[in-house]
């Protein structure tokens, strides 16, 4: 009898195991997934960014929409962490992508703050710096637009700067919502 309970131990303490290794495999591909979620939305960023001077021609997709001076193009790059997104063609060129609407204004500074963070830590390398400038929409004047620019001098030809990133909180007073947006702007 002793013999048959150490069989019947072993097979669950083997079970246990199993469970335990597959757990920690799961938790193990989770925090994976979220870094390569982050370098993905990186990748993306600066695709659209660096086809920029071509007036994102390799990048958009098909248009939508067209009027007198606006052209709506939809994006054949999916930004991860996008709600949707388009390219809009009027009085210069820019990729327009929500990241976040809500209602509820502490959802929207969550994502503002990581998203911001997300920005920086993956253009700071590219040599873009990071302007806060005031946001004047009210109640939104602690959530900074958030530009991201090549560096220039008195010297720079403005001519030959690639474009800038923003980032920015909006709301709509008919929808009563709040939205992130995240812009990529040809100059």
């Amino acid at each position: 009898m002793s013999n048959r309970k150490n069989i019947i131990c072993h097979y669950y303490l083997s079970i246990m195991i199993k469970r335990i290794l597959f757990l920690f495999s799961v938790a193990l591909l989770a925090s994976g997934a979220t870094k390569a979620q982050d370098s993905d939305f990186c990748d993306a960023v600066k695709a659209i960014y660096w086809d920029a001077p071509n007036q994102f021609r390799n990048v958009h997709g098909n248009i939508f929409e067209t009027s007198v001076g606006l052209s709506k193009f939809h994006s054949s790059i999916k930004v991860p962490g996008t709600i949707n997104s388009r390219f809009v063609f009027a009085m210069g060129k820019f990729y327009e992508g929500a990241l976040c609407q809500s209602k509820k204004l502490d959802e929207v500074k969550a994502a503002y703050n990581k998203y911001k963070a997300a920005l920086n830590d993956c253009l700071t390398p590219e040599g873009l710096n990071m302007s806060l400038l005031d946001n004047f929409t009210p109640g939104l004047g602690e959530l900074k637009k958030v530009a991201f620019m090549p560096p220039y001098s008195k010297d720079t030809d403005l001519k030959t700067l690639n474009g800038h990133i923003a980032l920015e909180v909006d709301y709509n007073k008919s929808a009563k919502n709040y939205t992130l947006l995240l812009f990529i702007y040809e100059h």
